[in-house]
């Protein structure tokens, strides 16, 4: 079966992950799912929030990085500490 979910590693501490698996299996979803599910509840609260997010077509899209911190726009943080 073709997706067109892109795939990226994510690192979790690991008691968020126990309690992601934990809540997934409560609502029948694999943790994968859960954590989709999650992202788009916090993408809906923001919009409420901040109004719709513009996806620019002419923006390049996302690609991998390496794990040098960098700025954080939503958090004002610029990843030194």
């Amino acid at each position: 079966m073709t997706t067109t979910k892109r795939q990226f590693t994510l690192r979790l501490q690991d008691k968020n992950f126990e309690k992601i698996s934990i809540i997934a299996e409560k609502h029948k979803r694999s943790t994968t799912m859960q954590i989709e599910w999650l992202i788009e509840k916090y993408i809906e609260e923001y919009e409420k929030s901040n109004g719709p997010i513009s996806m620019n077509e002419d923006r390049p899209i996302a690609t991998h990085r390496d794990d040098t911190p960098t700025d954080d726009p939503t958090t004002g943080s610029t990843g030194q500490h």
